[in-house]
């Protein structure tokens, strides 16, 4: 019986794609793999990967591995003596531990040509793009809150505009008093007639009281 072949994983197959030696973005990588094999690996997992295994913080192989800025990305490459390694002995310099982990003390001996790698070691590159916040963006910053909105009272100090006035009726006094006093003469007379009624053969009936009075009223 054949021997099925172990299947890559993804860090595997990225480093296949390395070992080429060519200066490679992510996107440059996933798309190879997808040529190559078939099988599709996002963008940003490439990214990631290659941003853990380019720090020689995390991993033996960060190096050998040259990360180079490119605007807002980066761009990789594998050193010409480090293409010189198999990819199993590149993958194990990816490895905290286990039985693939490939020292790099074994890589030396190995691969004296590395050394001057090891004992120099580019600082990790960020990103060209990445600028301080200036002053200007700061002051548009506080330029974008908003204002504080304060309670504004209505001036009430105005006068009142002026309401329309009712009618007026003027009523003259002193012809309503001289009228009231006729009607009290008027009573007088008619009680002082009911008195004399029978009085001294005298019949009411006899007397023919004839008044007459005007009435007007005038408005100013």
């Amino acid at each position: 019986m054949k021997n099925k072949k172990t299947k890559k994983s993804n860090v595997q197959l990225i480093i296949s794609v390395l070992k080429t030696g060519e200066t490679l973005k992510s996107k440059d990588i996933s798309d190879t793999i997808v040529q190559e094999t078939g099988k599709l690996i996002k963008v940003q997992d490439v990214a990631s990967m290659l941003s853990r295994v380019s720090n020689p913080s995390k991993s033996d192989l960060g190096y050998f591995l040259n990360k180079i800025p490119d605007g807002n990305t980066f761009a990789y490459h594998l050193y010409k003596e480090a293409c010189e390694l198999s990819e199993e002995q590149i993958y194990g310099l990816t490895l905290k531990t286990g039985n693939s982990k490939y020292t790099i003390d074994q890589a030396l001996k190995d691969f004296p040509e590395l050394e001057s790698y090891v004992k120099n070691p580019k600082p990790v590159p960020k990103k060209t793009d990445s600028k301080p916040e200036s002053k200007k963006t700061k002051t548009k910053a506080k330029a974008k809150a908003k204002p504080v909105k304060k309670d504004v009272k209505k001036d009430d100090s105005r006068p009142a505009p002026p309401q329309p006035e009712p009618d007026k009726i003027v009523v003259n006094q002193e012809k309503i008093d001289t009228e009231n006093n006729i009607f009290d003469e008027l009573e007088k007379l008619t009680a002082k007639l009911k008195e004399m009624d029978g009085k001294d053969n005298m019949n009411i009936k006899d007397i023919d009281v004839n008044v007459s009075f005007r009435l007007s009223t005038s408005e100013d």
